[in-house]
């Protein structure tokens, strides 16, 4: 999930240009901090720099024009902590202006459990009816 933020980090900055890295236009956000340290990390090994990456709890009140969301967790209990809690999940989805783009497991995200579940099982039903749910291999092509 790293990798495939990242690259599509670099792709958005090669086709709108080095301005997307700024704060206030692109944002990556993700629900732990040891996801941001990977992210961060595959961001480096691309060459990108600057890209504001943080936490969900850490961008409270923060917006960007693109946010990009990685869920992070997969497994077959469908159980994935932080990620259902309805709160984390609001900020999470609400901090993007004109675009948000989510990573994740769409079989663990469709089943997931919690107060927040419904929320991002029509996200990923929603995705999969308009057709902009990718594999990863499709990620950057």
């Amino acid at each position: 999930e790293a990798r495939a933020v990242a690259t599509t980090v670099c792709t958005l900055r090669d086709r709108w240009g080095v301005r997307v890295l700024e704060s206030s236009v692109l944002r990556v956000l993700t629900f732990y901090s040891a996801q941001v340290e990977c992210i961060t990390e595959a961001l480096r090994v691309a060459g990108v720099r600057g890209v504001s990456v943080s936490s969900v709890d850490g961008s409270q009140g923060a917006e960007a024009d693109v946010v990009l969301l990685s869920f992070v967790r997969a497994n077959a209990s469908h159980a994935i902590g932080f990620v259902s809690e309805f709160r984390r999940l609001n900020v999470a989805i609400t901090r993007a202006r004109a675009a948000r783009i989510a990573f994740g497991h769409a079989r663990t995200l469709r089943a997931l459990r919690g107060d927040g579940a419904d929320a991002v099982a029509g996200m990923v039903r929603a995705a999969e009816a308009e057709h902009s749910l990718y594999p990863e291999a499709a990620v950057g092509s």
